[in-house]
């Protein structure tokens, strides 16, 4: 049922979710205005006496996947769980959805940045936050540009422009302290989290002096690398796309119909620039230097995370042998001396030989990046680490504890996935659900140790949930000095964003 809410900053149409205690849906809340390529304003005020949101989910542009395309790949990733194909594409799509059970009171509050890269809503259905907020947590989601609209590096009256997508998430946090109370949050317990790219994202907002005053903890779900590069390679960049694509100035580039823009050949698409803006310096150098506020964190991610790029039709270009006699050789490019040491380490863990090839590069990609975040921040907070293993029942597992599984459970959308909710399932949900919860509403979890750099305990979620030392952090400790992205994104997937 859709009705009509009045709030102290004006009126919002809000969908009732009455078989979960009356949890309201407020979608495409505007936080900000911008035209393209212009950085975000926040909104101030709202208009006296209109609707302030649209009743419908709305997205940035991106590309879709036909529904029934998705049929054809065992891939969670692709399934319509985690498209946008029911959402109205705009490139004014500065907005934050909430969920919340009630306007009154102080209620602990979580922000979460979705990932993609280049695509992805905070509509997205699996990040639907009804269950959460039934629940008594306030749930917000928020959409940021991306891709050539939010990561591609600018000139224009006023020098370098980038880093949009970045300044649009600190936006919308801004407005999130400062609104969040008028839908019933308290905006002094507010946890930001992320996965993948959106994990990243938090981190980076973590890292950014100003916007690490609008939240309180951080949830770090597996993070990813991108490239960060300097004001003056931009520069080139920028100058080299435009004689490219012959197009004579900014005003072309802005002006170009969007069709075209998605077109452009573009050396490389990223969003995080050394600015003087956003990133008044590198943060990996403030991440060395410690120079960060102590917060709450939950750092992890799932033990199969690279089974998502597990498709025969891209082995050759992911570098995947299939004999044995070729694997030495293979791993002695890719990763020098430590891939002998990664295999020895993870080969009586593999079903077979590509396995064992995925299981090293989920230790490059993922793992190292948990540990190094929990070995660093540990030191100056309390930090929980975690692995998470449960296995949804979708694909007769063959995925394992895949790329975004842990979303499903913590979310609680499995209806969404259009998969039998199992006994088994709904206890690994609830387990996990609990301890998440928890952390959200008081930065602890009962019956779990902090992670500490002589210990090295993180909470292993298989089975009831148990205190592990992190797998094999000698070998981790060691391959942390290897740059995964140049390594893994770069070189063998050709991703440039």
């Amino acid at each position: 049922m859709i009705m009509v809410i009045n709030t102290l900053i004006g009126k919002f149409y809000a969908t009732v979710k009455e078989e979960l205690k009356e949890v309201y849906e407020i979608l495409s809340i505007p936080y900000a205005r911008a035209n393209r390529f212009e950085k975000p304003r926040k909104i101030e005020k709202y208009t006296d006496d209109e609707i302030i949101n649209r009743r419908e989910s709305i997205c940035f542009p991106q590309r879709r996947i036909p529904k029934f395309v998705t049929k054809f790949f065992k891939n969670p990733l692709v399934r319509p769980e985690f498209m946008v194909n029911d959402d109205i594409q705009t490139e004014d799509a500065f907005v934050v959805n909430i969920w919340t059970s009630e306007f009154k009171g102080k209620k602990p509050v979580l922000v979460f940045i979705h990932g993609g890269g280049d695509n992805g809503s905070g509509t997205v259905p699996i990040y639907n936050g009804s269950r959460i907020a039934s629940k008594g947590i306030v749930v917000v989601t928020l959409n940021y540009r991306f891709g050539i609209l939010g990561g591609l590096p600018v000139y224009d009256e006023n020098g370098l422009n980038a880093n949009r997508g970045a300044l649009d998430q600190q936006t919308a946090l801004a407005w999130i302290k400062e609104n969040i109370e008028y839908f019933g949050g308290d905006s002094n317990n507010i946890t930001l989290m992320g996965q993948s790219r959106g994990a990243l994202s938090a981190l980076n907002q973590f890292l950014n002096p100003m916007s690490s005053k609008f939240f309180d903890k951080l949830i770090l779900c597996a993070a990813l690398p991108v490239p960060i590069i300097e004001a003056d390679e931009a520069e080139r960049d920028y100058k080299e796309m435009l004689e490219k694509n012959k197009l004579p100035d900014y005003n072309a580039l802005k002006t170009l119909p969007l069709r075209k823009l998605r077109r452009l050949k573009i050396k490389n698409i990223v969003n995080e620039v050394i600015d003087g803006d956003f990133y008044k310096e590198n943060p990996r150098a403030i991440f060395d230097k410690g120079e960060f506020s102590p917060k709450p964190m939950l750092i992890g991610a799932n033990s199969d995370e690279f089974t998502m790029f597990y498709m025969p039709i891209i082995f050759n270009r992911l570098g995947i042998v299939k004999k044995e006699e070729n694997l030495a050789a293979a791993l002695l490019e890719r990763y020098g001396n430590y891939g002998e040491i990664m295999k020895n380490a993870l080969e009586s863990e593999s079903k077979n030989l590509v396995d064992l090839q995925f299981k090293i590069m989920e230790m490059v990609a993922f793992h190292t990046i948990s540990y190094k975040l929990l070995e660093k921040f540990s030191r100056t907070s309390p930090v929980y680490g975690y692995r998470m293993s449960y296995v949804p029942d979708i694909f007769d597992g063959i995925r394992g504890a895949y790329h975004g599984a842990e979303l499903a459970m913590f979310f609680g959308n499995y209806e969404k996935m259009k998969i039998l909710l199992t006994e088994k399932n709904k206890y690994e949900m609830e387990k996990l659900q609990t301890d998440w919860l928890s952390f959200i509403r008081s930065g602890t979890i009962p019956n779990c140790k902090y992670y500490n750099t002589e210990t090295k305990q993180i909470i292993h979620y298989k089975n009831e949930p148990e205190m592990i030392s992190f797998p094999h952090a000698d070998i981790v400790e060691k391959v942390s000095k290897l740059d995964s992205y140049e390594i893994l994104f770069k070189k063998f997937f050709g991703v440039k964003s």
